[in-house]
């Protein structure tokens, strides 16, 4: 079926469609969701790995267990997102939109992942400083133990 170019696109997108739209233009999302502002933006799951979402219109998006492993955020607006599980190690975050509980989500998913990171790297000294012998990576390894467990429960608490 041929559809006449003076006719507006269909405005109502799948959800695959969004993504792709997403992926492919965020300037076009963002048009797309200025006129549509009562369609409910469901992406729970979506790999958005390496991705560049540079001022994505993402306010009250269902988001929950995506992937933003690396993706560049900047700018975006995350603001009543549900973001339950989602993914933010070592993405790009400056100037985003937030909600209080949002911010508490993200902070301590990257806090975890800072922790985790640097706790793996003192497993060796840590045990040896442990024993009475000298730290060789980090001041203190048992503060870097004691925060990686601290958000690794605050982050399984969600």
């Amino acid at each position: 079926m041929v559809r006449d170019a003076h006719l507006p696109a269909p405005s109502i997108k799948t959800p695959q469609e969004l993504v792709e739209m997403l992926k492919r233009s965020v300037t076009e999302f963002n048009k797309w969701r200025q006129s549509n502002p009562d369609v409910i933006i469901t992406m729970q799951g979506v790999d958005f790995q390496n991705c560049t979402l540079t001022n994505a219109d993402l306010h009250d998006a269902r988001l929950e267990n995506a992937n933003f492993y690396l993706a560049n955020l900047n700018g975006a607006n995350l603001a009543g997102a549900k973001l339950d599980n989602a993914k933010f190690s070592h993405a790009s975050l400056l100037n985003i939109t937030v909600d209080a509980l949002n911010r508490d989500v993200i902070s301590s998913q990257i806090m975890f992942r800072y922790y985790q990171e640097k706790a793996s790297k003192c497993d060796e000294d840590y045990y040896l400083k442990m024993r009475g012998g000298n730290c060789r990576c980090h001041q203190d390894c048992r503060e870097t133990k004691w925060l990686y467990e601290y958000y690794r429960m605050k982050t399984s608490w969600r």
